[in-house]
């Protein structure tokens, strides 16, 4: 298949799938973000043309590409993703003809609030169209300033992941000196990178066993680099706090 090589003009729609229709993207608005089922995060962009300037041949290149908004300091990964490919057969609806949604991949971390410059040229037999929109990358759900925490998508499970600097705050052994012995660790958590007030519970007590406060030589005072794993799902493990929390072997 041939597609034309000429210079692209304006005029394509971009655009995605929302309650069944052809929504276009505009400058300045929100494009919708899916995990795919590696774990990877996607733009679901949908073309639409002119039903005159199809013809008899529907078989259409799309190429898209996407790069940080300079306006903003939301650059994400799309420097790591700076364009996709695609070919489709394009379907007549309604006086024009529209593609289906491409899986174009744009990272693997949560990319919500990233600022994203889209640019996408369509290439049939003896036309192309380009488009370029500047929109905010957003969940389903859309806007939500805790959507900023950093997530992470893994077989159905869905994690904030929260790394930073975690204080031991306070210990409360019970008396004795079993192995085994329940001890409540109370942590506090100052994340690396700022986020926003009330979308993590950054203090927590936790229980460990006494073998293991013993074993990572846990002090009140003491400050430990930590990766918090936090589940949002039900299909999530328990939460991790970068301790372990049982099982650690006793001297």
């Amino acid at each position: 298949m041939t597609y034309f090589d000429g210079p692209a003009e304006d005029g394509l729609e971009v655009g995605e799938l929302q309650d069944g229709l052809f929504t276009p993207w505009v400058d300045g608005g929100d494009a919708t973000y899916v995990f795919g089922f590696q774990g990877g995060v996607m733009l679901r962009p949908r073309v639409a043309v002119p039903d005159a300037l199809v013809g008899d041949d529907p078989c259409v290149q799309v190429e898209v590409r996407h790069r940080p908004d300079p306006a903003y300091d939301a650059p994400g990964e799309l420097e790591l993703f700076p364009e996709n490919v695609f070919t489709a057969q394009l379907e007549p609806l309604s006086g024009r003809w529209e593609s289906r949604g491409f899986d174009d991949q744009i990272g693997w971390a949560a990319p919500d609030g990233v600022r994203a410059l889209v640019e996408v040229e369509a290439r049939g037999v003896d036309w192309a169209r380009r488009a370029e929109v500047a929109v905010r990358v957003v969940d389903s759900d859309g806007w939500d300033e805790c959507d900023v925490v950093p997530r992470q998508s893994r077989f159905g499970c869905e994690l904030q992941l929260v790394e930073g600097a975690m204080a031991i705050t306070a210990i409360d052994a019970p008396p004795g000196f079993a192995c085994g012995d329940e001890v409540a660790v109370t942590v506090a958590l100052t994340p690396t990178d700022p986020i926003p007030e009330g979308c993590v519970e950054l203090e927590r007590t936790l229980t460990l066993e006494r073998g293991c406060v013993d074993a990572q030589s846990l002090e009140v005072g003491a400050t430990l680099d930590a990766r918090w794993e936090l589940g949002l799902t039900d299909a999530c493990p328990p939460d991790t706090f970068g301790l372990q929390l049982e099982g650690c072997a006793c001297e």
